[in-house]
This record gives structure tokens, sequence and C-alpha cells, in this order.
């Protein structure tokens, strides 16, 4: 329900909206209270401002208000139409602005409303400034509302408030339209209208008995009022201006001190939506959290089921190694000796298969000792006769022996050739086979028949040789280990 305190020369009276029709009231309700005030103390003035911009242009307006309204609060600026360029819509030349200077009444009204929240004031001279400011209306009009006790006038030229009156007794028509021609007179000798024989535009709010004579008689020309009012007049033009103040127009004169309760309470529900939003997100946030939260408690308890679970095995299984009789430490051990010494054991195979198809391939060769095993590290290579075997007068200038591997397999065999030969056949038969076991990759031969073969030939006898079937030939070699098979020379 909507309340408006209707403050007037003959004083301060509740009106109250029930539906569509205002009623008079002796007190208020539950408020709000729209304070609508037509008092005598109302003004315009017209102020010029230069070319300020931002804080020191309202500085300059806040002191002209201050200097043309000293003694009142209640003062505020109208909108003013710009017709110049963008610089003039930035920054008008021109304000219009309007107090009430009746204070010390306005403020008895207010404190006498008591607890009730104030939406604020406003002044009947506004609100009819700006009903006039309707496009359908002329530029240059006089509004004329005629109250119960008193006759408001309000000039508006070129859709901006000049001046306004309040004359107190006038209810009757030739009272009337004699005011308005009083008015036209004033602002011709103030040379704010232009003296002409046109008729002056006049809105009258109300309708008086015998106006309309009494209006063309002062050359007055009365307008039909703006819509939606035009088709039906109203019977209390009061009552609208009620339904404009309840609007919250722009115009409203009284400090925040009056009105704080009212911007509260008009404040409080935006802000508690505002606040119930932000706990919604909180609340969602904080649910986002929460099921990380708990998401990251499951999987920590997974992760110590599983370490119990785990920690369970390791106690079955060491239950069942100390059944064995036999340490971790020495199983660990036993592993990793057959990993890098049993399951890379040299294929004893492969090197068989090597020399017998080194040896077929000369058909009077006859294996007749073999021995084959690991060295260990730091043991004499072929029992330490390699270091005794000198070499043959073509290899003296060779490149020096490179340095064994860590570990070496050693292969030592002897060779009995059942086929009659010379020497110098002989000779050339032990130096090719020889020859073809230093072409299989990775060999190094230690020790070499032919080189003692050729150090016999050469002192004039083979001790080592004799004749043939006498003692066997002795190869001994190495290989590297862990290695790739090796693969015999070309034939």
């Amino acid at each position: 329900m909507k309340t408006v305190l209707y403050l007037s020369s003959s004083g301060a009276q509740y009106w109250t909206k029930t539906g569509n029709t205002w009623q008079a009231q002796d007190s208020v309700g539950a408020g709000p209270v729209y304070l609508l005030c037509n008092l005598p103390e109302e003004g315009f003035e017209d102020i010029a401002v230069p070319r300020i911009f931002g804080a020191d242009r309202q500085s300059f307006i806040r002191r002209q208000l201050a200097s043309r309204f000293p003694d009142t609060p209640y003062t505020a600026l109208m909108p003013t139409p710009v017709t110049g360029g963008l610089i003039d819509h930035l920054a008008p030349p021109r304000q219009i602005a309007f107090g009430l200077e009746a204070a010390q009444r306005v403020n008895t009204t207010l404190a006498a409303v008591g607890p009730i929240p104030i939406a604020g004031v406003w002044a009947t001279s506004l609100l009819l400034a700006q009903l006039a400011n309707h496009k359908s209306l002329s530029r240059d009009l006089f509004v004329v509302f005629p109250d119960v006790d008193a006759l408001r006038i309000v000039f508006v030229k070129q859709r901006v408030p000049i001046l306004t009156r309040l004359i107190p007794s006038v209810t009757q028509a030739p009272d009337i339209a004699a005011e308005i021609t009083r008015t036209v007179r004033y602002l011709e000798n103030n040379r704010v209208l232009e003296r002409s024989s046109e008729p002056r535009h006049v809105l009258m709010l109300g309708n008086p008995p015998e106006i309309e004579p009494c209006l063309k008689q002062e050359n007055l020309k009365w307008l039909a009022p703006p819509p939606p009012w035009h088709k039906k007049r109203p019977a209390d033009w009061r009552f609208v201006l009620f339904d404009m103040a309840t609007a919250s127009p722009t115009g409203q004169l009284a400090p925040l001190v009056w009105r704080s309760r009212f911007v509260a309470d008009r404040m409080r529900a935006p802000v508690y939506a505002a606040a119930g939003l932000c706990l919604l997100l909180a609340l969602l946030v904080a649910a986002d959290n929460l099921n990380q939260i708990a998401a990251d408690y499951s999987n920590e308890q997974a992760i110590a089921q599983r370490n119990r679970l785990h920690e369970l095995q390791i106690s079955e299984i060491e239950q069942k190694i100390a059944g064995f009789g036999v340490s971790a430490d020495e199983v660990r051990n036993a592993v990793i000796l057959e990993q890098t010494e049993l399951a890379q054991v040299p294929s004893l195979s492969s090197h068989l298969q090597l020399l017998s198809e080194t040896i077929s391939s000369f058909g009077s060769f006859r294996l007749v000792d073999l021995d084959w095993h690991i060295l260990n590290k730091g043991q004499e290579v072929c029992g330490g006769a390699a270091a005794e075997t000198a070499p043959s007068a073509n290899e003296a200038q060779a490149e020096p022996v490179q340095t064994l591997p860590t570990r070496q397999v050693e292969i030592s065999f002897q060779i009995v050739d059942l086929l009659e030969r010379g020497e110098r056949a002989k000779m050339q038969a032990i130096t090719s086979f020889s020859a073809k076991l230093t072409q299989v990759q990775g060999l190094n031969l230690q020790v070499d028949p032919a080189k003692v073969l050729d150090l016999g030939s050469l002192s004039g006898g083979g001790a080592l040789i004799g004749r043939p079937g006498d003692k066997p030939l002795v190869w001994c070699l190495t290989m590297p280990w862990p290695a790739s098979n090796p693969k015999p020379g070309p034939t």
C-alpha cells in the first residue's frame, strides 16, 4: 500500500492508495511515506556553468546551490535539454536548480512521521515541470494547477522550467485567468517572453466552472492534456501527482539523513540476495572441496589397506623363507650369482662347433686333446706359455697385444696330422690353420705352433715338431666372456 503525505499551505494530509483509489487518512500505516509539497517557497534558478569537468564541475555546482539557496538543504538539479555539440552534452553550459526554502516546516513534518521510513521529498513544481516536457505539448507552456485553496502556475520555456508561483485563495475561473495574464506580463516585462498577439498556451490541470471562456478572453489557449489523460481527464489531478511521486522520479529533495531507513530497506533485499548468492557459491566450492577431500581420504584408506596386505604378504614370505632354513641374504646372493655368473656362462657347444668347422677344412687334422675353462681374474693365460712364445721375424714390428678383458674363456687343444708331409708342406698347413683361427671375431691366439715352427726352421731344428706323428701340435687361445657366439672366418 502506497502512502503520500501531501503538505500544502493549509496543512499536511495523509493519502493512501487502495487498488486504484486514493483515500485521505488520519494516520499512516507501515509506510514508506512519500512527502509531496505544494508550498510558496518553491523556486527555480538558472545557473551558467563554465566549461569545466569532473570534480571541479560538481564543486562549482554545489557552491552555486549553497549561494542560491543558503537556508535549506532541500535542493535538486533538473535535467536540462542540450542542443549543442558533444562538448555541450559532456559539460552542459546551463543547469537548472530547484530549491524548497521552507526547511523548518518540512523538517517538522518529517519529524512528525515518526519511525516510519521516508522514501523522499518532492515538490509540486518539479512534477508539473516534468509533466510539461511531454512531446505532444508546446515547448513554451504555462502549467496551471488549481489546488483546493491555492493556484500553482509553472512556466516552461523550450521545455526548461523558468518560473513557479503559488497564489493563495485563487479558486474562481476569472481570478485564475487574471493570474495567468499577470504572470505573462511579468515575463514580458523581464524580457523572458517576447510581446506577441499570439495566444499563450495553457495546460489546465483541472476544470473550474466557466474557465474556458475566461481563458479566451485573456488570449490564452487551453491545451488538451498529454496521454494517457487526453481521452479521459482525471477527476482530481492531485492523484496524478501522487502517482508520479510514488514512482520516485528525478528531483528528490530530502537529504540522506531522512531517507536512511528507506534506503537501507531498499538495499537490504539485493544485499541479502548477493549474500545468499555468495553463500551458495561458497557452498558449491566447499562441496567440491569436500568431495575432493572425501576422494583423497578414500584413496588414502585404499593405499593403507594395500600396504597392510603387502605387509601381511611380506610376513608370510618371511615365514616361508625362515622355514627353508636359508636366510634371505643368502637367497639374494644366490639370485645375483645366478644372474651374473651362471646364466651368462659361455656356450661350450658354440666353441666346439667353431673348432670342428675350422678343423674340417683340413682333412688330415685330428683333435687329440681339448681343455676349455673360464679364466679367473689375475690367472695366467695358457699357463704362462704365451709369455714364452717369441714372435716371428715377420711380426717383429707388430703392434703390442691389447690388455685382456676382465673375464676370458681359455681353450687349448692339440692337433695331430695323419698325413705324411714334408717339412715345408707341414709348416704351410699349420700356418694356414693358425691364420684361419685368427680370422674368428674376438679370438686371441696366445700359443701358435706356426710361430714355434718358424723359429725352429730358422734355427736349424724344430724341438716341438720333430717328425710327423712324434709329438702333437698345441694351440692355446682366449675369447672374451660374455660375448656373442663367435663366427668362423672365411674358408
